[in-house]
């Protein structure tokens, strides 16, 4: 592609601004050189019309004499002292006869173009008007006249001196105005550069920009501190809010596909794990109702054992599609309804007396808990005796202890925290990051043998977390599992009267 780019904006915006300068500078030298020379013009005029009009002075009193004698001086002076050529003074009767000439250039029959009036100006006599000059002369001039109509001529020479002192512009002259033509290019210059900058770092930016949609800039200081600069950097603060919106966005949106995908993956899962959990019962009571049908001579012995094993396995199928229900209801929120004030103190109490006449524990291991009366908490009452029940029953089918122990470790302006505890084996460590995992057993063959369905624990996270709390799990030291989990403070009603 052919670059179409031209002169860069800082010298389409500095070149016009040194011109500008540049003429205005030219322009008042100028303009200083044509006064200057006026009024140095003027300064030799002045001179001229003083001895002029002391001449035409001298005759208006009637000193002839004297009038002569001062026009004779005047020569002298120009001729002597000044550096200017000698002046000319030509004096004429009101007839226009020649009454006196001094410097003898101006010659007797010459009638200059003023013969009337006062005037000064410039007059260019030819080199055969003159006499003893054979170049062409200009003169300045001044003419008056005397109370009796003589004419006073007072004429000298543009001599070369003449010239230099009616010049206005000089060497110095012109190095001084170069200086400040020089000094109003470098300002021009540099406050062109500071003004360009803003436009080069946005310039930059819009490439930047343009080349990968995802950047963002970072040097919003860089602008200068002015109006364009404020301007600068809020058009890239704009963008670059407009590109972490987006990156927000698209990352909400990859979180939100991410929980999609993985709440797929876990109903996959889910599902899988339901079939071949189901499908060991259905086999197991399939096989058994098939082997009796296909035998009615079986004994009686044989079929009772049958249907004892029948018998267990439609509890266990039974027992699985509950938890499966009531983990699908935790999930979905719908079995919680609204959550009320629940003694916890009077529920492990309910709880222990529960055991006590139930079959849950074997003889050889003990329930004990320690709660404060009136540890009141936000829960639902139901559900979280289930907890406590599927902690138990997780204990009592796989701990190997002794106890089993409930009791509350800490407080904060929210939360209580608890812990259930065993003496048993434990876990091994790389097995803890999936107690919570649905349909996990650390040895799934004998936790089958035990009746367990694999959902106990996890319905124990999902009903914690939905009561507003948290739980974790841990090997505790010498031995046994540790489930540690908070519940929110419930405040009792006050009463009013």
């Amino acid at each position: 592609m052919v670059s179409k780019r031209g002169i860069s904006y800082k010298w389409r915006f500095f070149l016009p601004v040194a011109i500008s300068l540049w003429s205005i500078v030219l322009g008042m030298a100028v303009w200083q050189i044509y006064k200057v020379k006026e009024v140095k013009q003027e300064m030799v005029y002045d001179q001229l019309r003083m001895v002029g009009e002391r001449i035409a002075n001298l005759y208006n009193l009637g000193d002839a004499r004297y009038a002569q004698r001062y026009m004779h001086f005047v020569n002298a002076f120009y001729t002597n002292i000044s550096n200017y050529d000698p002046i000319s003074i030509q004096v004429r009767g009101a007839d226009g006869s020649t009454i006196l000439n001094i410097g003898n250039i101006i010659p007797e029959d010459f009638i200059l173009p003023h013969s009337s009036e006062k005037d000064v100006g410039i007059f260019l006599f030819k080199s055969d008007q003159l006499n003893g000059r054979d170049v062409d002369t200009r003169f300045l001039y001044y003419v008056t006249s005397s109370n009796d109509g003589k004419l006073i001529y007072v004429m000298l020479p543009y001599s070369n001196e003449v010239a230099r002192t009616l010049s206005a512009s000089t060497t110095r002259f012109w190095l001084v105005l170069f200086c400040i033509a020089l000094f109003a290019t470098g300002f021009a210059y540099i406050s062109t550069h500071f003004i360009s900058r803003n436009i080069m770092i946005l310039r930059d930016f819009a490439r930047n920009a343009a080349a990968n949609p995802e950047f963002m800039s970072k040097g919003e200081d860089t602008f200068p501190h002015d109006e364009l600069g404020e301007i600068s950097r809020q058009i890239v603060h704009i963008y670059n809010q407009r590109i972490e919106e987006m990156r927000k966005r698209e990352k909400e949106h990859k979180v939100a596909l991410h929980a999609i995908e993985e709440k797929d993956r876990i109903k996959r899962e889910l599902t899988a794990n339901i079939n071949h959990e189901l499908k060991t019962p259905v086999g197991v009571i399939q096989g058994y109702i098939d082997t009796m049908v296909d035998n009615p001579d079986m004994n009686i012995e044989t079929r009772d054992k049958f249907l004892f094993k029948t018998q267990d396995s439609v509890h266990r199928l039974s027992a699985l599609i509950n938890d499966i229900t009531q983990l699908t209801r935790l999930d979905n929120k719908g079995n919680l309804g609204n959550l009320s004030i629940v003694n916890f103190h009077d529920l492990a109490f309910s709880f222990d007396n529960f055991l006590q006449e139930s079959k849950v524990l074997p003889k050889s291991m003990k329930f004990s808990f320690d709660l404060p009366i009136g540890c009141l908490v936000k829960a639902n009452e139901q559900l979280l005796q289930a907890v406590l029940l599927n902690l138990t029953k997780n204990a009592a089918a796989y701990s190997h202890g002794t106890i089993c122990h409930l009791e509350m470790v800490g407080e904060d302006d929210n939360f209580y925290t608890f812990v259930y505890y065993d003496d048993g084996v434990g876990v091994a460590p790389e097995h803890l990051p999936h107690m919570f995992d649905r349909f996990f057993r650390v040895n799934a063959g004998r936790s089958r043998d035990t009746g367990g369905t694999g959902l106990g624990l996890s319905i124990v996270d999902v009903t914690i977390k939905s009561f507003g709390g948290d739980i974790s799990i841990s090997n505790r030291h010498p031995s046994g599992l540790q489930f540690t989990f908070t519940l929110q403070k419930a405040k009792r009603p006050t009463r009013k009267d």
